[in-house]
């Protein structure tokens, strides 16, 4: 018998050695389901489905987008920044003073309105003293004269007018006459800026010869027409 079992095994040695090896893994096969049993749960895990990692995603990007649009709406609006005005050219006229409101002699306002009387009412700049009073600037009035001179405005007017010829610089006067004032060419005398001398003293002893021409005495010089200006 003994023979027989050895020739049996000789013919299969394998079984011998499955027997063998088998049984460790077993072993193994019953301790890892063991472990598994004890340590792992035996509730499957849950994965998040897919489309709930679509909504957060999309919710994040929409709350970005709105924290965006409140930064961009909270920025300080652009002032627009006022025009700055343009640039005159305007012609140099006497230094500025305040001229009496009315003269005592007359009781008239000095006002160029109240200048009714001309001796060549047809000419451009007489004409203009009627229609655009505005044009000239009252200088002072003293002993029933009123002294004034263009305004830039005027200048440019007489300019379109082909009559600005022989006016730059020039002062004029106004003589109380009759209740109302009258002008006369004669009563225009040169400003300060066109008389030739060039020291102060020489300029108010320009002026005040051509005051005395008319009839006006030098002490009616300074309010009627004031001093040269400073260079």
């Amino acid at each position: 018998m003994d023979n027989i079992e050895k020739m049996l095994r000789r013919a299969n040695p394998i079984q011998e050695t499955d027997r063998v090896l088998s049984r460790p893994s077993v072993q193994k096969d019953l301790n890892a389901a063991e472990i598994l049993s004890v340590e792992e749960p035996t509730t499957p895990i849950r994965r998040p489905k897919r489309h709930i990692t679509t909504l957060v995603a999309a919710a994040c990007i929409l709350l970005l987008c709105a924290l965006g649009i409140g930064i961009v709406t909270g920025l300080p609006k652009h002032e627009t920044q006022p025009a700055l005005p343009s640039p005159t050219i305007s012609v140099q006229t006497t230094p500025s003073m305040t001229p009496a409101t009315s003269d005592p002699t007359t009781g008239l306002s000095c006002s160029i309105t109240n200048i009714k009387r001309f001796d060549e009412p047809t000419d451009p700049w007489q004409a203009n003293m009627r229609t655009y009073p505005g044009d000239f600037k009252v200088l002072g009035c003293a002993g029933g004269w009123m002294a004034f001179e263009f305004t830039t405005a005027a200048y440019k007017r007489l300019e379109k007018q082909g009559a600005y010829a022989g006016t730059a610089g020039a002062l004029f006067l106004a003589h109380y006459e009759n209740g109302t004032y009258s002008f006369q060419v004669r009563y225009t005398l040169m400003g300060w800026d066109t008389q030739p001398s060039h020291t102060t003293a020489a300029k108010i002893a320009d002026m005040e010869a051509q005051l005395a021409n008319i009839g006006i005495p030098a002490f009616l010089r300074e309010p009627l027409v004031g001093n040269p200006p400073q260079n």
